[in-house]
């Protein structure tokens, strides 16, 4: 990519607030699209994003949203700092297959439990798995628990208070 090029891409992304990991992957994209065509960005239009598209699903193996990732970068490029048309229907994105969560049968979700010595994370444990709750939801929870005597207490910030009896 050429120079001026970049420092375009650059300073757009700035003026936007695109963190850095956005900034880097981008760039890194650009260099890898025209690197590919051995042109540089000005100069490729629809059938060689097409093509450098197709060659990183076949020939480089990459997954749906890494595709998307970069199709998104080259997108950015051409619209932001070339003042190009984009072509949303000649390069729809692609669907990435969804993954059905696995579901722990009842014997399995007693044997984890029981594994567990301490009674404040066998109530976590225990709490997170009926209400569905995922790792991260249970991480960033502000929620103080208590445990007297075979009851739980949740008391979570700014708002009403759980109180649960353990079996």
């Amino acid at each position: 990519m050429a120079t001026d090029f970049k420092k375009k891409l650059i300073e757009e992304m700035e003026v936007r607030g695109l963190k850095e990991a956005t900034k880097r992957a981008y760039l890194s994209t650009m260099r890898s699209f025209c690197n590919y065509h051995k042109k540089r960005a000005d100069e490729l239009d629809l059938p060689d994003i097409k093509e450098f598209q197709r060659h990183l699903v076949a020939d480089r193996k990459m997954s749906p949203n890494s595709v998307n990732r970069m199709i998104s970068a080259i997108r950015f490029f051409y619209k932001n700092i070339l003042g190009r048309h984009w072509y949303d229907d000649a390069l729809p994105r692609m669907r990435a297959p969804r993954r059905m969560p696995q579901v722990l049968s009842e014997t399995e979700v007693a044997n984890m439990i029981k594994v567990v010595k301490s009674p404040l994370h066998k109530a976590v444990l225990m709490l997170t798995y009926s209400a569905g709750l995922r790792q991260g939801e249970v991480q960033t929870s502000r929620s103080k628990i208590l445990i007297v005597t075979g009851w739980l207490f949740i008391f979570e910030m700014e708002k009403e208070e759980l109180i649960a009896r353990l079996n």
